[in-house]
């Protein structure tokens, strides 16, 4: 690592962003929620309270990832002395956490609408971007575009599926196809052009 920058200033700067995301996605369930009660997450048993309660588990299992880390617990460490103990190690903790906010993009995007009508459809496409951000090695980043890339079209080719065949129908697919190609494609170069102007 260049600039004084090294594992634990990393996992420290993971937490700090996996909270910022954390509070994006709480006040982005409450404005859907305020603006379309309607929408199928949160008719029936899945109600608003239900939802939140998910986050919170999500929440305490991605922070606490993190937390419980080998690099981040050299800060609380020595107020335990020989005592202090830690879950794994700072690399794999960022991988889990970056893999589980993927999955759980791809989770609360289906259930809200699919790719093509979420709110939360450009959660997807700030994560590699962060894994650049947070010095991941550059299999990750191709591992976490791919992922996202998968997840992103497997919603869109559902949520398109799901809707009911109408006379128009065969129109809707080339705005679909070109929603998906520009989506694709610009989040694609975002990464590249993030990843080739790097901090070394």
């Amino acid at each position: 690592m260049t600039d004084g920058v090294g594992p634990a200033n990393i996992t420290a700067a993971a937490m700090a962003t996996q909270f910022c995301i954390l509070v994006i996605v709480f006040v982005g369930t409450l404005l859907v929620r305020s603006t379309e009660p309607r929408l199928s997450v949160y008719v029936g048993t899945k109600g608003v309270k239900d939802h939140l309660w998910f986050q919170l588990i999500f929440a305490l299992i991605t922070m606490g990832t993190l937390v419980f880390s080998d690099e981040f617990s050299s800060f609380w460490k020595p107020l335990f002395g020989s005592s202090g103990f830690y879950i794994m190690g700072w690399s794999t903790a960022l991988l889990l956490v970056l893999s589980f906010d993927i999955v759980y993009t791809c989770v609360i995007v289906g259930q809200t609408g699919g790719s093509a009508a979420s709110a939360f459809t450009p959660l997807y496409f700030i994560l590699p971007p962060l894994a650049i951000f947070l010095r991941e090695t550059p299999r990750r980043i191709l591992f976490y575009t791919v992922l996202v890339a998968v997840l992103f079209s497997v919603n869109l080719v559902i949520t398109f599926k799901e809707q009911e065949i109408s006379e128009d129908h065969e129109d809707r697919r080339a705005p679909t196809l070109a929603y998906w190609f520009v989506s694709i494609a610009s989040f694609s170069l975002a990464t590249l052009v993030g990843y080739v102007t790097r901090p070394r």
